[in-house]
C-alpha cells in the first residue's frame, strides 16, 4: 500500500502534514518563524523527493522540508518522528491543511523491538464563505495496552461513517479508507510520482558547540 520511499526514510515520513498554499509562502511563514530563535540554512533544489528525504538524514529535529505537490499542495517533513510544527506556517499563510500520522504494527523499529502501530488524519479545511471551515481528526492507536479509536468534528462527505461502528476497534479505521480520504482531497501520499521535483530545506546553522539559538 505505502511507497517504497515512505519505508525506506521512515520515521520522516511517519507524520506529514500538507497544505494548500504556494511553497513559496509555507517556506516564508516557515523561516520567519524559525529565525525568530535563531540563524537557518535554507537549501533550494528541482530533484526528486528521493533525493530531498535523503538529505535529512542524519536525522534532526529542526530540519524542515516543504516539496512541491500536484493540485497545489505542499508537503512538510521533519527530521523526526514529531509532527512537523505547522501552527505557525497556518497562522501566517490561512490555508487549509491536512495532518497524516501513519505506522505499520509488526518489527519494524530501528531497535528491533516492535512498534505499535497506529493511523491518524486531520482534515482542517478553510471555506472563503465562512470565517471558519471544518476540522475534522480519526484516530485509530495502539498504545501497547489496547487499540484506541477516536473521532472529533463532524464527519465530511467523504468519509464512510458506517466503519467506524464495527465491533473490533482495530477494524474502524485503515490505511485503505484513510488513502481514500486522501485522495478524495486530491493527495496521494503514498505516492512518489505526486511530489513534484521543486523543493525547499531549512536547517538550523549550529556554533561550534552544537549550540542553535541566540545566547543571552
Amino acid at each position: 500500500m505505502t511507497a517504497s520511499f515512505v519505508e525506506k526514510f521512515r520515521p520522516i515520513t511517519n507524520n506529514i502534514v500538507f497544505y494548500k498554499a504556494q511553497l513559496s509562502d509555507v517556506y516564508s511563514a516557515h523561516s520567519n518563524w524559525m529565525t525568530q530563535t535563531g540563524p537557518i540554512k535554507t537549501i533550494i533544489e528541482n530533484t526528486d523527493v528521493m533525493h530531498a528525504l535523503s538529505l535529512m538524514i542524519p536525522f534532526d529535529q529542526l530540519r524542515d522540508l516543504f516539496v512541491e505537490c500536484k493540485g497545489g499542495w505542499v508537503a512538510h517533513f521533519v527530521g523526526s518522528d514529531d509532527t512537523p510544527k505547522y501552527l505557525p506556517i497556518v497562522k501566517s499563510v490561512a490555508c487549509s491543511y491536512v495532518t497524516t500520522f501513519y505506522l505499520p504494527e509488526g518489527n519494524g523499529s530501528q531497535d528491533g523491538s516492535d512498534q505499535l502501530g497506529g493511523i491518524g488524519l486531520g482534515f482542517f479545511l478553510r471555506d472563503p464563505a465562512k470565517a471558519f471551515g471544518s476540522e475534522r481528526v480519526i484516530n485509530l492507536i495502539n498504545n501497547g495496552d489496547r487499540w484506541i479509536f477516536e473521532q472529533c468534528g463532524e464527519p465530511l462527505p467523504f468519509e464512510d461513517s458506517s466503519i467506524y461502528h464495527k465491533r473490533r476497534i482495530q477494524d474502524r479505521f485503515s490505511i485503505e479508507l484513510a488513502v481514500n480520504y486522501l485522495k478524495a482531497n486530491g493527495i496521494s501520499a503514498f505516492e512518489q510520482d505526486f511530489y513534484l521535483p521543486c523543493w525547499t530545506l531549512t536547517e538550523p546553522i549550529r556554533d561550534k558547540d552544537g549550540y542553535w539559538g541566540r545566547r543571552s
